[in-house]
C-alpha cells in the first residue's frame, strides 16, 4: 500500500501502487489511477493478472455519497 496526501493506492505490488500513487499526485482520479495500477500489475506479475484473471476494483466519490464497485470475474466452464 502506498499512501501519499493524494489518496491510497493498494496493490499486491509496491512498484504497481506507486504508479497509481503517481497518476494521483499528477491530477488523475481514482479510476485513473487504477488502470495505470493494473496496467502495471500486468508487468509485474503478468501470471496473477491480465486478460483472463479476476478484476475487482471499488471506487467512491468525493463527496463520499456514493460507492462504485466492479466485478470483472473470469467465468469457469459448466461441467
Amino acid at each position: 500500500m502506498v499512501v501519499t496526501r493524494y489518496g491510497i493506492v493498494a496493490a499486491e505490488s509496491p512498484l504497481a501502487a506507486q504508479v497509481g500513487a503517481a497518476i494521483l499526485a499528477d491530477g488523475g482520479n481514482a479510476v485513473d489511477a487504477a488502470i495505470a495500477t493494473n496496467a502495471m500489475m500486468g508487468l509485474v506479475a503478468p501470471m496473477s493478472n491480465g486478460i483472463g484473471a479476476t478484476c475487482s476494483r471499488s471506487c467512491m466519490t468525493r463527496s463520499r455519497t456514493k460507492l462504485y464497485g466492479l466485478n470483472a470475474s473470469d467465468r469457469a466452464p459448466a461441467d
